[in-house]
C-alpha cells in the first residue's frame, strides 16, 4: 500500500491533471490512498473572497466567478460529453452553497474563524470530487472518502490541532474496498462536528496521517520540483537534488524555509518509520528525494543542504538584571508565547547579559509590546536596557546530521561569508549540531546562498563575475580572450568566468545571468542604456554577486577615482589603469589596506613601456 499526495501545482491545469492520471495508473498495481490539494490558487481565492465579503466589498462575487471559471474550464477539458453534465451540475451546486455562505458574511459584516474554515474547505471538496470522477471515467476503480469524518481535531478553527488517537482509530476502521481511495487534504472536523482545517501544509499532513496509521510501504509527496534541493533554486540556479535524507535532516531543512515539505508531515512517518519520497509530477522519471530513518553510505557527506528564511526580524534584550537571575528566561519566552509569537531562532550570550531571538517581521511589534509590559519595572529602574529590534534580515541554515563528526564546518561557513563581505548578525548552533544557523542582511541572502552552495556542493568550481569598464582595443581583446578560454578554464582550472557588466563611454549593459560573449557588441549597443559610471557602480552593488571583480581597461581618472567604493563593497579590482597606483602614497596605502580588510583583491599591471617608471 502506498499513499500519494499531489499539491496544487500538480493539479492546477488540465494538462497537469493528465500527467497525474498517468502516474496513478502506473502505480495502481497495489492499493493506493490518494490525497489532492485544491486546484492551483483556489485556496488563496477563497481566503480573499471571505475577507472582501466581511468588508462589505462586492468584489467577492468576482472572485467566486474566478473560482467557477477555473473549475469549469478544467471540467470542459478533461471530461467527455457523457460525464460532463452531471459533474458540472454537482460543482455548480457546491459553488452556489459557497456563495450563500459568503452572502451571509457580507450581510453580517462578520467572518468568524469557524466560518472561515468552512469557506476554505471548498477548494479541496471541489478538486477531489472532480478528480475522483475523472479517474472513474478513465476506467479506474475509485472511492471518494470524506476526510472530515476521519480526521478529528480540537474545537479550534484555523489550523486546528489533530486528536491523533481519535483520528488513527477512524483511519484503521476504514473499509478500503476500491483499488484507489481518495481523501481530500487539508480539511477535517472538530469533535462536535464542525468543519476545521489543518492550516499551512495541511494536505501533506493528511497524507502522512493516513500513511502512519495504516503502516503504508511509502508516502509519496508529488510537487513541481525534483525533490528537496541543496538550496532554494530561486536563489541558487545550480542547486541539485539531494538523493537521500534522514528524517532529522528533512525536518531541519523544512523548518528553515524549504517549502517542499511541511515540517509536521514528517512526524507520523518518522514515528511509524514510513519512507517519504518527494517526486516531481512534471518529471516522474526522476528518482526525487528519499527520506528515511538512516541514510545509505554513498550519501553520507557531512553537509546535506542549505535552507533559508527570506524575511526575519531580530529582537534583543540586554541588561545586568539578566545575569544569574532565576526565571528570567522563563518570563521572557512565556510572555512571547502567550501572544502567539513563533520564535525561529534563539541565541544567548554566555555571560547571560543578552538574549536574541529571530521571528517573522509581522510578529516583531507584538513581541516588543508584550516584553515592554512584562519587564516594565526592570526598564524603568535601568536594570535592563531598551529592547533592540532589526528588520530586513534573513536566516541561513547549513544542515547535516553528520557535521558534528567533521571539524571545521562552521569555520568554513563563516570564513566563506566573511571573504565575500557578508556581515553575520547572529549565530546559533544546536547541541545536536544538525544545523548551523546565522542571520545576515536580506540584501546579502542570494550572494550568501550562492557562495555557500559553491563551497559545499560544487566540485570546487570557483565562479568569477566580471564588470568590465572600457571595451575598446584593450577591453575588446580581453573579452575575446575570456570567450576563447571559458571552456578550458572550466574543465582544467575549475574556474567559471561570467561577464555580467560591460560599459564604454556611450552605453552600459548589465545582465545578472551573464552576457553572451558571442554577441556582446550587439547586446551592448541594442540592450544597453546610456552610460553613467555612478549608476553602473550602483547597479553592481545592488546585484551583490559573489566573487565580483571590477575590471578597468581605461586610462580614465574618473574610473580610477571609484576604486575605494568598489573595495568598500568587497568588489575586487583588476586594472591596467596606472592612475590610482601612481597617485599619492597615502591613497595607494589606503587602497591596499581596504583590499586586505575587505578580502577583495586589488591587482594591477601594464605592459612594456606604459607603466614606466612607476610599475
Amino acid at each position: 500500500m502506498k499513499v500519494l499526495k499531489f499539491g496544487g501545482s500538480s493539479v492546477g491545469t488540465a494538462e497537469s491533471i493528465e500527467k497525474v492520471k498517468e502516474i496513478i495508473k502506473s502505480s495502481a498495481k497495489e492499493q493506493l490512498l490518494i490525497v489532492f490539494s485544491a486546484f492551483g490558487d483556489t485556496t488563496d481565492y477563497l481566503l480573499e473572497s471571505g475577507k472582501k465579503a466581511e468588508k462589505k466589498d462586492k468584489n467577492y462575487l468576482k472572485i467566486i466567478k474566478k473560482i467557477d471559471a477555473l473549475h469549469l474550464d478544467i471540467i470542459e477539458k478533461i471530461f467527455d460529453n457523457t460525464n460532463k453534465a452531471h459533474v458540472i451540475s454537482e460543482v455548480k451546486e457546491t459553488l452556489n452553497h459557497l456563495e450563500e455562505i459568503l452572502e451571509g458574511v457580507y450581510n453580517l459584516e462578520e467572518l468568524s474563524s469557524r466560518t472561515f474554515d468552512k469557506i476554505t474547505s471548498f477548494g479541496e471538496l471541489l478538486s477531489n470530487y472532480i478528480l475522483a470522477e475523472y479517474l472513474k471515467q478513465s476506467g479506474l476503480e475509485v472511492s471518494l472518502h470524506d476526510s472530515r469524518k476521519i480526521i478529528i481535531t480540537e474545537n479550534v478553527f484555523g489550523g486546528a490541532r489533530i486528536l491523533i488517537p481519535d483520528t488513527y482509530k477512524n483511519i484503521k476502521k476504514l473499509e478500503l474496498k476500491s483499488k484507489i481511495n481518495i481523501f481530500p487534504g487539508y480539511i477535517s472536523s472538530s469533535k462536535n462536528g464542525y468543519s476545521t482545517t489543518l492550516g499551512r501544509g495541511g494536505s501533506d499532513y493528511t497524507a502522512s496521517l493516513l500513511a502512519g496509521a495504516l503502516k503504508a510501504d511509502e508516502l509519496q509527496v508529488w510537487k513541481d520540483v525534483n525533490g528537496m534541493l541543496t538550496a532554494n533554486p530561486k536563489l541558487v540556479q545550480s542547486a541539485k537534488t539531494i538523493p537521500h535524507l534522514s528524517y532529522d535532516e528533512a525536518l531541519e531543512l523544512s523548518h528553515f524555509g524549504a517549502n517542499v515539505l511541511y515540517p509536521p508531515t514528517v512526524q507520523p512517518a518518522l514515528i511509524n518509520n514510513i519512507p517519504i519520497r518527494i517526486k516531481n509530477t512534471f518529471n516522474p522519471e526522476h528518482e526525487g528525494t528519499l527520506i528515511t530513518n538512516t541514510v545509505s553510505l554513498p550519501d553520507l557527506s557531512p553537509v546535506r543542504g542549505l535552507s533559508s528564511i527570506i524575511e526575519v526580524a531580530l529582537l534583543t534584550i540586554t541588561g545586568s538584571e539578566m545575569f544569574g537571575l532565576p526565571g528570567f528566561s522563563k518570563r521572557f519566552f512565556e510572555a512571547i508565547s502567550n501572544k502567539g509569537v513563533n520564535i525561529v531562532m534563539i541565541t544567548q550570550g554566555s555571560s547571560e547579559h543578552s538574549i536574541t531571538v529571530a521571528m517573522l517581521p509581522t510578529d516583531l511589534e507584538k513581541a516588543k509590546e508584550t516584553l515592554s509590559i512584562e519587564f516594565k519595572y526592570e526598564f524603568s529602574n535601568k536594570l535592563l536596557k531598551s529592547l533592540q529590534t532589526e528588520k530586513e534580515l534573513s536566516i541561513i541554515a547549513l544542515v547535516g546530521s553528520r557535521m558534528k563528526n567533521y571539524p571545521g564546518i562552521s569555520g568554513k561557513m563563516f570564513s566563506t561569508l566573511g571573504k565575500n563581505g557578508i556581515n553575520i548578525r547572529a549565530i546559533a548552533q544546536g547541541s545536536s549540531e544538525t544545523n548551523i544557523t546565522c542571520v545576515v542582511n536580506k540584501s546579502d541572502l542570494e550572494k550568501a546562498m550562492n557562495v555557500l552552495n559553491e563551497v559545499f556542493f560544487e566540485k570546487e568550481i570557483k565562479e568569477l563575475n566580471l564588470f568590465v569598464v572600457g571595451v575598446g582595443n584593450v577591453g575588446g581583446k580581453l573579452v575575446e580572450q575570456i570567450a576563447s578560454q571559458q571552456e578550458y578554464l572550466l574543465e582544467n582550472k575549475l574556474l567559471r568566468i561570467n561577464i555580467v557588466g560591460l560599459t564604454n563611454s556611450k552605453k552600459m549593459w548589465l545582465n545578472k545571468n551573464g552576457i553572451s560573449l558571442k554577441n556582446w557588441k550587439n547586446e551592448l549597443e541594442n540592450e544597453g542604456e546610456k552610460s553613467n559610471l555612478s549608476e553602473y557602480i550602483k547597479q553592481i552593488k545592488q546585484l551583490n554577486l559573489r566573487n565580483s571583480v571590477f575590471v578597468d581597461n581605461t586610462a580614465s581618472e574618473s574610473v580610477a577615482g571609484i576604486y575605494e567604493q568598489c573595495l568598500e563593497s568587497s568588489i575586487g579590482i583588476v586594472t591596467c589603469n596606472k592612475i590610482a597606483a601612481s597617485d599619492s602614497l597615502s591613497r595607494y596605502k589606503k587602497l591596499k589596506q581596504l583590499s586586505r580588510d575587505k578580502n577583495a583583491p586589488y591587482l594591477f599591471e601594464t605592459n612594456v613601456g606604459a607603466g614606466l617608471p612607476i610599475i
